[in-house]
């Protein structure tokens, strides 16, 4: 279920789940989460994606933070798609608990997207996507790093996320 989390959360970043509305309020920006232009609210996101990159998030909302195992986790992101991503757009996912690798794996980003309606091709442009997922309870409790990095279809870098907290 992390893996399916962190895609989804990829895949809202690179403004294709388009999905279910967030219904809990997100928490409140902070000042002192500014990185390269980018305000993100959660603590447990580090945005690695260079200028390059596709999507160019303005602004990433996660709650709660960290994610709670049996709980909803809202996901909100803003920015900017500078071109529109194409069938065989795909993800590498990384999931690391402590030390053990879980996953290790590559993920069609726009099949995934279609399971929810969204299929490719996503014209580029202003993205605003909001998106729940359920944790399970099962989740076995530890200190997480989830690295995701996404790919358009000629291999083009979409963005690049670090993903880090204890459940």
């Amino acid at each position: 279920m992390l893996v399916s989390s962190s895609v989804w959360l990829l895949c809202a970043m690179a403004g294709l789940s388009h999905g279910a509305a967030v219904q809990k309020p997100l928490v409140e920006l902070s000042d002192s989460m500014h990185l390269a232009g980018v305000t993100a609210t959660s603590q447990s996101i580090e945005i690695c994606s260079s200028p390059e990159d596709i999507f160019s998030p303005q602004r990433i909302d996660m709650n709660p933070d960290p994610p709670k195992r049996g709980a909803q986790l809202d996901v909100a992101v803003v920015g900017e798609l500078s071109e529109t991503v194409l069938d065989g757009a795909y993800i590498k996912v990384i999931v690391k608990l402590g030390i053990i690798k879980l996953y290790d794996g590559t993920i069609n980003l726009c099949e995934e997207a279609g399971k929810i309606g969204h299929p490719c091709p996503i014209e580029k442009g202003h993205q605003e996507v909001f998106h729940t997922v359920d944790m399970p309870r099962e989740v076995p409790p530890g200190k997480y790093d989830i690295d995701v990095k996404a790919f358009n279809n000629d291999d083009k870098p979409l963005t690049c996320l670090k993903i880090k907290f204890r459940m």
